[in-house]
């Protein structure tokens, strides 16, 4: 019972999570992000210029970055995605057919599969104070920010008692250089805000994100990630 407690506790503070990902007869493996020790050793500019993605910045230098806070971002995805997965199988596709890619995981850096062709990149820079998050894809640029924006506000609502401040950039593909995110909402810079990517199959007009800017707060995990969607 102790040891269901400080699972279910480390849930909450989003310190821990399932890990689907190996295989077992019945029995549950959890992740806990702080405990990874390998560092990833590409940096900003490997991953933008040799392969290409496409960043945003969530820059902390107006506060601090304090530890933690990438390793829980972490624990959210990777619950996304657990969540996801248990949906799918739930819905009568076997576990071989929940086709993803296995997260690849370090001390500042995650790759995780949320969907399926929908791959989140994040890599946390202590000595910039800065969460770099890269798209693959950029079909999925306009859902990505968001997605994770609301997950700092989560945890930073419920762990770090509302202390954080930070500012997001986003790349303007056109000249490689990092604007803000009003800014590229204001210019509709395509990927960001293309807002023609995003149709509902039954609507002729654009998809509009849900305003989770209240619902971050006090909101139990589970009812929260079940709000990272479009509407």
């Amino acid at each position: 019972k102790e040891i269901d407690f400080f699972i279910e506790l480390m849930k909450r503070t989003m310190l821990l999570s399932e890990y689907k990902w190996i295989a077992s007869s019945g029995e549950k493996y959890y992740i806990i992000p702080s405990l990874l020790s390998r560092r990833y050793e590409d940096d900003v500019k490997t991953l933008t210029e040799q392969r290409r993605l496409l960043r945003c910045v969530f820059d902390f230098t107006s506060s601090f970055l304090p530890s933690g806070v990438f390793q829980r971002v972490l624990c959210l995805l990777i619950t996304y995605d657990t969540n996801n997965r248990c949906k799918k199988e739930e819905a009568g596709f076997g576990s071989n057919d929940v086709k993803r890619k296995r997260p690849v995981l370090y001390e500042n850096f995650g790759l995780i599969e949320l969907e399926e062709d929908f791959t989140i990149q994040l890599l946390e820079d202590k000595e910039s104070q800065k969460l770099t998050l890269f798209v693959e894809d950029s079909d999925h640029a306009a859902k990505s920010v968001p997605m994770i924006q609301t997950m700092i506000r989560k945890l930073n609502y419920d762990v770090m008692n509302a202390s954080l401040t930070w500012n997001v950039f986003v790349e303007n593909p056109v000249t490689g250089d990092l604007v803000s995110y009003e800014g590229a909402r204001s210019e509709n810079i395509s990927p960001w805000f293309d807002t023609t990517t995003f149709l509902d199959e039954n609507e002729t007009s654009p998809m509009k994100l849900r305003d989770t800017s209240d619902t971050a707060q006090g909101v139990d995990l589970v009812s929260f990630l079940e709000n990272l969607r479009y509407q």
